[in-house]
């Protein structure tokens, strides 16, 4: 993948530099999702020819796992449903280089995970579902992240 540590050191300092600026991110990282949320038939026609699931969390998270394969942003995720909460394991990242810039930094990890952006988005754009809160980890050792995305029902 050519440029693709260029790429997540460039986006490290642009989340860096949004973080230093005073914003939070997780507020940032909320409003993405709702954003994109809206936007999901453009993303449905982009990426899965306009049949994605937008009526079952179920199959809009496997859907959307899918498609970080496809696109080789992740090598693999598992994938875990419990009551109000999706649990995911990552291996392989993409964005790797950006965990590892903040970590040699002092940070835990990347500032906004984009694997868990993405779930946040597929868990918004089903009807009755709102996102609630995320939590990662990374193992740069492993090379695998654990996602924690919260959501309610409504």
């Amino acid at each position: 993948m050519e440029g693709t540590k260029l790429r997540n050191i460039v986006l490290y300092y642009l989340l860096y530099a949004i973080k230093e600026l005073g914003i939070n991110l997780p507020l940032l990282f909320r409003r993405i999702t709702e954003t994109a949320a809206k936007d999901i038939e453009y993303i449905s026609k982009e990426f899965y020819g306009g049949k994605m699931s937008v009526t079952d969390l179920s199959q809009a998270a496997k859907d959307w796992c899918n498609m970080l394969k496809q696109e080789k942003l992740v090598e693999d995720i598992s994938i875990e449903f419990k009551d109000n909460e999706i649990d995911m394991g990552v291996s392989g990242c993409s964005y790797l280089d950006v965990a590892i810039k903040a970590k040699s930094r002092g940070e835990k990890g990347c500032p906004v995970c984009l694997i868990a952006l993405a779930a946040s988005v597929a868990a918004t754009a089903v009807s009755g579902i709102s996102f609630n809160a995320v939590e990662y980890s990374t193992n740069i050792d492993e090379k695998k992240c654990l996602l924690k995305i919260f959501y309610t029902k409504s």
